[in-house]
């Protein structure tokens, strides 16, 4: 657990080994047991520099994290649920912007060393809207805060970052199909998808790496 300092407002679902810190309005912090530092960085804060990002049209929809507040998002709530054998899961609902509302489950079966993930967006405005919607993290692979780019092309697809001390590797799994994806320097994987979009590149070298 984090520091009471660095709690936000928000639930933890405490598995093992990982722990899930979500805040309610799309952003989340991953621990695991018997580590300090969290998988994102900012490794002390909860929640951290990862999750949902929203692009709706010209306007742009950071997550909360250390580097930001919010903007244009309100929280309806979070629910944890045990479904028995070791599974649980951890609801949000949130709003963003005032077109659309996010759904977002996160399930996790103690044991297991990966996090389901779903989000489901609705638009509850009438009116006909368009958007893009990415998962982003700044990681923190092994108590490091650099990683070489990692990519599997063998479905399902995998990005990451791997820190060469450790050998560990973090990073993202697709279910859903991806429009596009990036591993990089964490500041450009950020400002390309809030610009023009992820662009399907992956840096092997040794950058602040975002996924």
């Amino acid at each position: 657990a984090a520091p009471a300092a660095a709690r936000a407002q928000g639930a933890l679902l405490d598995g093992t080994p990982l722990n899930i810190f979500a805040d309610g309005l799309g952003a989340i912090q991953v621990r695991q047991d018997g580590v300090a530092a969290g998988l994102f960085y900012d490794p002390s804060e909860n929640p951290a520099h990862a999750g949902l990002e929203i692009k709706e049209g010209a306007n742009y929809y950071p997550l909360q994290d250390g580097f930001s507040t919010a903007i244009g998002r309100s929280s309806g709530g979070i629910v944890i649920n045990d479904l028995g054998g070791g599974t649980r899961t951890l609801r949000s609902v949130y709003t963003v912007g005032p077109n659309l509302r996010v759904t977002e489950v996160y399930t996790y079966t103690d044991g297991t060393s990966a996090i389901h993930v779903r989000y489901a967006i609705q638009n509850i405005s009438g009116a006909p809207t368009s958007i893009r919607a990415g998962v982003l993290a700044d990681l923190y692979v092994g108590n490091n805060d650099n990683g070489n780019g990692v990519i599997s092309n063998v479905a399902p697809r995998f990005v990451g970052g791997r820190d060469e001390a450790t050998g560990l590797v973090y990073g993202l799994q697709e279910i859903t199909p991806w429009a596009a994806l990036q591993e990089g320097d964490f500041q450009f994987v950020f400002e390309n998808f809030a610009g023009n979009g992820l662009n399907n590149t992956v840096d092997p070298a040794a950058p602040d790496n975002g996924v």
